[in-house]
């Protein structure tokens, strides 16, 4: 973990670490259709980054997942 980037694209370790967490507790007791759905996201992540950041971090993780496992 020690060549782990301090932070990635505004994300640092620790607030990646909790969006996992979120996403998956977010997965567990909202509705993908729920409206706070994404808030409920942001709050376990701190609540310093919004709802749309964390459909965008979402957005980009996936992107790059995807991005990698084709190389």
């Amino acid at each position: 973990m020690d060549d782990f980037p301090k932070v990635l694209c505004g994300w640092s370790w620790e607030e990646n670490k909790l969006f996992k967490l979120a996403l998956a507790v977010a997965v567990a007791v909202a509705d993908e259709e729920d409206p706070d759905r994404w808030e409920m996201v942001a709050a376990i992540v701190g609540g310093k980054k919004s709802a749309e950041d964390m459909q965008k971090w979402l957005q980009y993780f996936l992107n790059n997942k995807i991005a990698n496992m084709m190389v």
